[in-house]
């Protein structure tokens, strides 16, 4: 998944999923590559959460990864906050 995003935006991210998975945010840099700037693995229960502000304009990648051996679905929500 991605999203447009601007420096100093705060946005909070949130997976849910009856199995056990992480989020990942990665962000731009000033010479155009990417780098995970947040994880979080158990925020509520088995759901991960991120709330971040946003270190530069750009395209931000969210990855959600599963912890179990039997992946499932998923419902993955933004806020800009």
């Amino acid at each position: 998944f991605s999203f447009r995003g601007t420096a100093g935006q705060w946005v909070q991210l949130k997976s849910t999923s009856e199995k056990d998975t992480l989020l990942r945010l990665a962000a731009p840099d000033r010479e155009g590559n990417y780098s995970v700037v947040a994880e979080n693995d158990d925020s509520d229960g088995l759901n991960p959460a991120i709330r971040r502000k946003l270190p530069a304009t750009g395209t931000y990648y969210v990855q959600v990864d599963s912890l179990s051996e039997e992946p499932g679905e998923f419902n993955l929500t933004l806020e800009r906050i």
